[in-house]
């Protein structure tokens, strides 16, 4: 029961903070929206007052009898009920309804006499230098007999304006709050009542676990579905955490293989601009196939690991649709594939052997299984030593056909088996690109027999040799 009330307890205080922070941001946006609107009107209003008082006063500017325009303003000021100041285009003031002009500094430099002068309105809310507290300000200039002669001013306190935002706020903020503690409390009593069973339910499924199931069905309350639907929570929990462990291995896949791809370009692009900025320091004639036979060769690796990796885009789409498959003669498949690196075979006296019933067929892609038998073949007479032999070939096996290439090469260190599919994973770093390879290979024929269904093995002892091994299901005919 502690634990119960703890969890509930949390999940209260969860839902009341939330909701308490929902409360705050919706009030606090509704007051600017409010004191916004507010500000606009007042500014609307103030500007036809404004406009009002230009007319009467703009004749009088040039007056001599300042204090009868000062005493002018005063009364005008205390009929509208705002602030109004008068002052020469310099910013001197002139009359002022609620101070004494010769006390007042120039206002040349008042945002809103600013614009007034520049843009012919000025419309401003700060606070007030004199009255220290927040105004909203608005200008005209003052024009008479074409020409200007001053700028008037009209201001209101925003004191109204905030008082109005601070009423609706407490009403409505007063009013949510309730709703929000009443909501609060009636989740807790849902809880509650939600929870309790569930509670037992999960005593319950730990005591069924540890045997207890007589004690269990005799003593609680509950029926057995229940105790059936606790242990069916538990097994979806225990999914969950698994695909999530599945997710964050994906990521970290994703991110070594995005590491791996910027690794593998960088050499040949750097290559090639090395290349190309000794041709451009002039470095010629005497070095000039150097560097150009550098620039193919590293702009035939940069092309080869771009195609492969289209080439894998292309089969994990595959992966997720129907694959166009054929009735295909396996032995006819595999001679296929052994022509394509004979020719690198024989310059290593390397022994290409068949091993395959002739009758043996089977329903496959047949470009595919041959792009990754010719990666297979194409591998081991790389790594072979010369004056050796490579057999590859094709049987039935249990629930579908093996495809395998053995060879008599240096053989491969256990630590490296597991990982010997993944994209750019090498187990002699150096010497693969030496030799030409992007490190895609084997992930290419993996995807190919995933693509099929089916799946790709390796065994290998060092110094013995290697076997890798394609496992595609589907139906197979002839003896193997």
């Amino acid at each position: 029961m502690t634990l119960r009330v703890g969890f509930l307890g949390r999940l209260f205080l969860t839902f009341l903070a939330v909701s308490l922070t929902s409360l705050g941001m919706i009030l606090a946006y509704s007051s600017h929206v409010v004191r916004t609107n507010d500000i606009e009107e007042l500014t609307l209003a103030l500007l036809s007052r404004n406009r009002l008082v230009a007319e009467r006063v703009a004749p009088l500017m040039e007056s001599p009898n300042v204090a009868a325009l000062d005493q002018l303003v005063k009364q005008l000021g205390q009929e509208a009920g705002v602030r109004i100041t008068l002052m020469r285009p310099d910013g001197t003031v002139t009359a002022d309804s609620e101070g004494d002009p010769a006390r007042m500094d120039n206002h040349l430099d008042r945002p809103e006499v600013a614009q007034a002068l520049s843009s012919g309105v000025g419309r401003v809310v700060r606070p007030s230098r004199t009255l220290d507290k927040d105004m909203v300000y608005t200008a005209l200039p003052l024009w008479h007999g074409g020409r200007r002669v001053g700028v008037a001013r009209l201001a209101l306190p925003l004191d109204s304006v905030d008082h109005i935002v601070r009423q609706i706020t407490m009403g409505v903020g007063g009013a949510a709050l309730g709703v929000v503690l009443a909501a609060a409390l009636l989740s807790l009593w849902a809880s509650r009542r939600i929870l309790a069973p569930l509670e037992e339910i999960r005593h319950g499924a730990q005591r069924l676990a540890q045997g207890e199931k007589a004690i269990l069905l005799e003593h609680s309350r509950w029926p057995p579905e229940f105790i059936q639907l606790a242990a069916s929570l538990n097994r979806m929990a225990h999914d969950l955490a698994e695909r999530l462990r599945q997710v964050e291995r994906l990521e970290t896949i994703r991110r070594d293989f995005v590491a791996n791809v910027s690794h593998e370009l960088k050499t040949p692009i750097h290559a090639i601009r090395g290349g190309v900025e000794a041709l451009a320091d002039g470095d010629l004639p005497e070095n000039a196939g150097r560097f150009l036979d550098i620039l193919h060769r590293q702009s035939q690796r940069l092309e080869t690991i771009v195609d492969d990796l289209l080439f894998l885009s292309r089969l994990e789409a595959e992966e997720e649709k129907r694959l166009a498959l054929e009735t295909v003669r396996i032995a006819e498949l595999l001679e296929f594939a052994m022509a394509d690196c004979r020719l690198r075979a024989q310059a290593k006296h390397i022994q290409l052997e068949l091993d395959c019933p002739a009758e043996l067929t089977a329903v496959l892609n047949p470009h595919l299984v041959e792009q990754a038998m010719v990666n297979l073949i194409d591998n081991a007479v790389k790594y072979s030593g010369e004056h050796t032999q490579v057999t590859v070939g094709g049987a039935k096996a249990p629930g579908g056909l093996a495809l395998w290439v053995a060879d008599q090469g240096p053989g491969i260190s256990p630590e490296h088996l597991e990982r010997l599919f993944e994209r750019f994973y090498r187990v002699d770093k150096a010497r693969s690109r030496q030799m030409g390879g992007t490190g895609l290979g084997l992930a290419i024929v993996k995807h190919i027999a995933q693509a099929h269904g089916g799946s790709a093995a390796v065994e290998s002892r060092v110094n013995e040799g290697s076997t890798f091994t394609i496992r595609l299901p589907g139906r197979v005919l002839g003896q193997g």
